[in-house]
């Protein structure tokens, strides 16, 4: 009836602009994730084996391999196996690093320890767990960090590098028993080792 009654051009344009542009308002929250998940299937860093995604509302990071891209939703793997699936448009609006996947396990040490003998044998510690060896459940490297160390206790960070996925329990185990021999054996009369707590942070 319109283009009956205004056969001008420009007012047909206008008039599809203003649907275009309606249609547009109403379905953006359906077609944003289709949209996100094409520029993810064209961005190269998408393409990596594994990948940290800290998404916005959260301030730990979704680790693990890339299982796949579709339509609305990007699917992460991790370690154990299980899969977290973000819609594509949210992958976009967070933080993403390319990063090896790997365990991560706190190691909480309590000692008694000479003042003196608190630096040694902290790095002592740390030089036990790194050469620690867990194959072939793990990669030979092992990353050890520093978290807190005190009067009584030292609390450190390491990182397995799992050489398949995923990892089972029984794996994981052995490898928690190997890093409790390896402190174990650090302990001596002026520093002795009292007890040691492994964790295994949630989001890991």
């Amino acid at each position: 009836i319109i283009l009956l009654f205004s056969p001008q051009f420009w007012i047909v344009l206008v008039l599809l602009g203003v649907l275009a542009l309606t249609l547009y308002v109403v379905l953006f929250d359906v077609i944003k994730p289709y949209v996100a998940g094409l520029a993810i299937q064209l961005s190269p860093i998408f393409r990596s084996k594994s990948l940290d995604i800290i998404l916005p509302e959260y301030n730990s990071a979704i680790t693990g391999k890339l299982a796949r891209v579709d339509a609305q939703y990007l699917v992460i793997q991790d370690v154990f196996g299980n899969e977290y699936y973000i819609r594509n448009d949210t992958v976009l609006d967070s933080i993403i690093r390319i990063t090896p996947v790997y365990v991560r396990i706190v190691v909480e040490i309590a000692y008694k320890c000479f003042a003196q003998n608190l630096a040694e044998k902290t790095s002592e510690l740390i030089e036990a767990l790194e050469k620690t060896r867990i194959m072939p459940l793990f990669k030979d490297e092992v990353k050890v960090n520093l978290l807190e160390v005190s009067s009584r206790k030292v609390v450190l960070e390491l990182k397995l590098y799992p050489t398949r996925l995923p990892v089972r329990q029984a794996e994981l185990f052995k490898a928690i028993n190997a890093i409790i021999e390896a402190v174990k054996a650090c302990s001596s009369e002026d520093c002795s080792i009292e007890d040691v707590t492994v964790k295994i942070p949630a989001g890991t």
